[in-house]
């Protein structure tokens, strides 16, 4: 069993899976204009215990003591969390794509066992970030592989998605020319996430899309080094 489709198997999470799991689900990107955000919910309640609702990033926790009344928001969501969620399906089933391309063509098992930590951690966001569409009955978008993609793709413009034209090279690279063509399309495959991350973080209201978000940027960021130093290695 190679790593990446071993690593895919625990992560549930296969470009074909995807494909069938998507099927028949719309791939259009949401108009600019259209806001589907919703307003989160007021619920007041009386506490019979202390209760401490965290606040919101930055903000101090409240404490209520019993008999008092508190509100707690719920529910809510932005547009650009929706598109956020939407837009980085593809955008990390890609990834996938990628990283899966780097066991038989690179010769560093380091590089090797990066690209499958690619993958361990990115199948399993694309099931977060399906279900938090499914549960507010958001479009998940259709995953196609990147050589199927028309010249028009609707994902084409999204930051650091690498072409088809640029994944018919990497395919047909091997060793060390593969490696570094790996590492230059993936470091900005990386930095796109990172922008698309952007417009959520810090003014996110649902706490779930604010820490994927976080998350992303974050984890992204950390590889980004360790990529740039590899392909340093290899000039």
């Amino acid at each position: 069993m190679s790593m990446i489709t071993g690593a895919r198997k625990r992560c549930g999470v296969g470009l074909a899976a995807l494909a069938l799991m998507l099927t028949g689900c719309s791939s259009a990107e949401p108009e600019a204009a259209v806001d589907r955000g919703v307003e989160p919910t007021t619920e007041t309640f009386t506490a019979d215990a202390r209760v401490i609702i965290p606040g919101r990033p930055g903000e101090e926790p409240t404490v209520l003591e019993p008999g008092e009344t508190g509100e707690v928001l719920g529910g809510g969501f932005t547009e650009a969390e929706a598109r956020f969620m939407e837009q980085m399906i593809p955008h990390h089933a890609q990834a996938l794509e990628m990283a899966e391309l780097a066991e038989e063509r690179a010769e560093d098992e380091q590089l090797k066992v990066f690209a499958e930590r690619i993958a361990i951690s990115q199948g399993p966001e694309i099931d977060v970030m399906t279900t938090w569409l499914t549960d507010r009955g958001l479009p998940v978008p259709e995953v196609e592989p990147t050589s199927e993609h028309g010249p028009h793709s609707t994902h084409a413009g999204m930051p650091g998605m690498v072409t088809p034209e640029q994944m018919v090279i990497l395919e047909k690279a091997r060793g060390v020319e593969f490696e570094r063509t790996f590492l230059t399309y993936m470091i900005a495959h990386h930095q796109g996430a990172i922008e698309m991350a952007q417009p959520v973080l810090g003014g996110a209201l649902d706490p779930r899309a604010e820490e994927m978000a976080n998350d992303v940027s974050n984890k992204q960021a950390i590889e980004i080094e360790r990529m740039q130093e590899m392909l340093d290695a290899r000039s």
